[in-house]
């Protein structure tokens, strides 16, 4: 795994959620959570499935705490 190249991936544009690009932001988290799944990271893939959902993230945002936190754990040794 590359840390660097998943961190890019994991945390996308912070900005497409303040800008209302909901769209691409599911589609960034679709690719996150396909590379999380091949890591076997199955709290990722949970966390991102809950909000992949069309409307879900227009109506209660994305965890951003939450998968912060898991990414942390993802990236111990």
């Amino acid at each position: 795994m590359n840390p660097a190249n998943f961190q890019k991936m994991a945390h996308g544009d912070l900005a497409l959620l303040e800008a209302g690009n909901f769209k691409h932001l599911r589609d960034d988290l679709h690719r996150c959570k396909g590379g999380a799944s091949l890591f076997g990271r199955q709290r990722i893939v949970a966390l991102i499935g809950s909000c992949e959902s069309t409307s879900v993230p227009e109506q209660r945002g994305f965890d951003l705490i939450s998968f912060e936190t898991e990414l942390a754990e993802a990236e111990r040794p």
